[in-house]
């Protein structure tokens, strides 16, 4: 089992204490689990902080077996004023986690795709109004990637930013699951739109479904692309990629 470098309530204690700071700081919370802080706001994406999946698949062809620990009880995260998925799989829209947090923080914002609306209401046991849903091109005053497809760098580079946060577990049909970015993609598309720091994510949470991340480091280093490896539990400030 992988550790956390921090959990629980040392993780919490890590994170108030960086409450106030001028600096944005992310934690690496699992899978494609993010928490962001700025100034004392908080915006929790994709965070898979139970044990759901494992308990679904038990005992059939794909057992959602955890290799690494959970970092934190969705009861002890701090106040959360956003909450955000990417897509419906449920390590990005886990009911187990987000429900929790959702009855802590009823005034809480929750972006979504517009077009999952019907389902995150369903899965979440919330309103049909009470998201924000975004189409393609959209953003929001407050606010993935899975797959390369035509178009996208062209896309990322208009918002031209520093950090990306990509996945690196790749897309093997015999895991019968869908896919992701490999590390090589992740690092080539990094390098293509200028990002200045990426972290890889999506990887070391269910054992047959990850890929090896000295693999990526080994690719980010040949392609001379800056990047950062979280620990579980671990985070990253905006001193480190921003220029």
């Amino acid at each position: 089992m992988i550790k956390a470098i921090r959990k629980d309530q040392e993780l919490l204690q890590d994170i108030l204490q960086q409450a106030n700071s001028d600096a944005l700081h992310i934690w690496w919370l699992g899978q494609s689990g993010y928490l962001f802080q700025y100034k004392g706001k908080r915006a929790l994406i994709d965070p898979y902080l139970s044990d759901s999946l494992t308990q679904k698949y038990e005992g059939t062809e794909k057992p959602h077996v955890r290799i690494s620990e959970k970092v934190i009880d969705p009861s002890l995260l701090p106040p959360i004023d956003l909450v955000s998925s990417s897509h419906n799989h449920t390590d990005h829209l886990d009911a187990d986690t987000l429900i929790p947090v959702l009855q802590k923080n009823p005034g809480c914002t929750i972006i979504i795709p517009e077009a999952n609306r019907a389902f995150v209401c369903n899965r979440l046991q919330i309103e049909q109004d009470k998201p924000i849903g975004l189409n393609d091109g959209m953003t929001h005053e407050e606010g993935w990637i899975s797959l390369l497809y035509a178009g996208m760098e062209d896309r990322i580079k208009a918002f031209q930013p520093k950090l990306a946060l990509l996945p690196i577990n790749g897309n093997d049909p015999s895991r019968k699951v869908a896919g992701n970015l490999n590390a090589a993609e992740a690092v080539q598309l990094a390098k293509k739109c200028g990002i200045q720091c990426i972290v890889p994510c999506h990887y070391d949470l269910f054992a047959f479904n990850t890929a090896n991340v000295n693999a990526f480091i080994a690719i980010a280093k040949e392609m001379e692309q800056p990047y950062l490896v979280l620990d579980l539990g671990g985070k990253i400030s905006s001193q480190e990629w921003s220029a």
